[in-house]
């Protein structure tokens, strides 16, 4: 599956997938993330606010999603 931010496709991890693809999706979304908040800060047209802070909303659910899953697999382990 594919989660597409902006012009990024974060592809996601199956369950079929080692652990360690989670821990990288959940790396790569961090990334995500602090660059969504290094461009909402050099932002002046509103419009392009908007768009960052709808782009980090997305980015902070699939984060919670993904930590979600960890959690869920390190508790099933």
């Amino acid at each position: 599956m594919e989660f597409i931010i902006g012009n990024i496709a974060i592809k996601t991890s199956r369950k079929s997938e080692k652990s360690s693809s989670l821990a990288e999706d959940i790396k790569m979304t961090r990334r995500l993330i602090d660059g969504c908040i290094s461009r909402f800060n050099n932002q002046s047209d509103n419009d392009r606010i908007e768009a960052c802070i709808y782009e980090l909303e997305a980015l902070k659910a699939h984060y919670r999603y993904l930590l979600r899953q960890a959690r869920n697999k390190k508790e099933a382990n």
